[in-house]
């Protein structure tokens, strides 16, 4: 099982990961930006750093995998098709913009930080890659995660 799990921020991804770590720890669960942290030690890197060499080494450690769940709130298109041509099935984990800007805000409340402000942009991103046809999946966001983490791992083929 391969799966690209796509979904905007504040979407559930984090806790979705969370979620199946936990039911499946022999599945290897990675999101992006933890891996793009690792990559470069620990300190965020520049948008243009990230994106130009970090992201494309991180969709290639992936592609190698045998079973992974990948998240991210995006993906370029080049690197959608690179995971699409090495067997992944790409799933949105869709949210309603109304439901994302609560969730936002409960975020800033609760945290102290949001990342609203690349909410239109990252929906554009899922856009391209919906209207390109790569999305195999549409799994909802807002039902409780131990749900859409089960409904991920039915997506499995038979005896993985």
């Amino acid at each position: 099982m391969k799966l690209f799990v796509l979904g905007a921020a504040a979407s559930g991804k984090t806790t979705v990961a969370a979620s199946l770590r936990a039911s499946a720890p022999a599945l290897a669960v990675w999101d992006t930006d933890d891996e793009i942290l690792r990559l470069n030690g620990n300190t965020w890197p520049s948008i243009e750093d990230k994106n130009h060499r970090l992201l494309p080494q991180v969709v290639d450690a992936a592609a190698r995998q045998q079973e992974i769940v990948l998240l991210n709130s995006y993906m370029p298109l080049e690197l959608a098709l690179t995971l699409k041509q090495s067997g992944f099935a790409i799933v949105l984990l869709e949210v309603s913009r109304e439901e994302l800007r609560r969730r936002h805000r409960k975020r800033a409340a609760e945290a102290g930080w949001s990342n609203e402000e690349w909410l239109e942009w990252e929906q554009s991103a899922i856009e391209e890659l919906r209207d390109q046809g790569l999305l195999d999946h549409v799994v909802s966001g807002e039902q409780p995660t131990v749900d859409i983490a089960r409904r991920l791992l039915e997506l499995r083929p038979e005896g993985s």
